[in-house]
């Protein structure tokens, strides 16, 4: 019997402190205030300079002649969006500093574990004959989980391939699926350090499954040998 996992499991462990916990709060309450202000806005701004102007039967735009945009309205709304900006930044900077302040003792450094379930096929010819005899009991919600665990493996996959590449007109997909974008900082960042751990079986039996793995596993070190040659 094969044995999957019906989900990635994501374990992030991070050095932190009081201070640092709550910058970070405040960094987050500032920007959630930033959001209906900066609606609200480009909304009125919008309305405003969509009623100043006529659409002609032929599709062209021309002033209305017997409206006048309210720009004290907007110049109001603009400068609450600029001051709710302003108090954004400076959230922005309390947090830098209580990192600048703490740099020698780690403060922020992380360490994320990552257990990917396992994919739902192969190209074993056993394993293939028992996973779909495994798929035709599997029900509905079973399904859609084994298509999302393939589809966030395919994903991760394309990612490690396209760092590996690094090309500048190359874009590296991190959005594909959630899965890539927990892991994006792994690969953005200068400093970090990512790698992995590949489990396979010494059984004849499982020589395809483990040479996919073996594949699919050395696609980091390429990555990482890419990212090391670049930086």
């Amino acid at each position: 019997m094969r044995c999957v996992a019906r989900t990635h499991a994501v374990l992030a462990l991070e050095l932190v402190n009081a201070e640092l916990v709550a910058a970070r709060a405040a960094l987050v309450d500032r920007q959630s205030e930033l959001v209906p202000v900066g609606k609200r806005a480009t909304d009125i701004t919008v309305a405003e300079q969509t009623r100043a102007v006529l659409r002609s039967p032929g599709g062209t735009y021309r002033p209305r002649p017997d409206y006048v945009i309210n720009q004290a309205l907007i110049d109001q709304v603009t400068a609450e969006k600029e001051a709710s900006e302003m108090r954004v930044a400076e959230a922005e900077a309390v947090v830098a500093s209580v990192y600048e302040r703490h740099c020698a003792a780690g403060l922020g450094g992380k360490m994320v574990f990552v257990d990917l379930a396992g994919a739902e096929y192969n190209q074993d010819s056993t394993i293939m004959s028992t996973a779909t005899a495994k798929a035709q009991t599997q029900t509905p919600t079973e399904k859609h989980e084994a298509r999302q665990i393939n589809t966030d493996l395919l994903a991760l996959k394309e990612v490690m391939r396209a760092w590996a590449t690094r090309s500048p007109r190359r874009r590296v997909p991190f959005r594909a699926s959630p899965l890539t974008m927990v892991l994006r900082e792994a690969f953005t960042d200068e400093a970090a350090v990512a790698g992995m751990v590949v489990t396979v079986s010494p059984a004849n039996t499982h020589h395809a499954a483990t040479l996919n793995a073996l594949k699919y596993g050395s696609l980091m070190g390429t990555a990482a040998a890419a990212a090391a040659r670049q930086g």
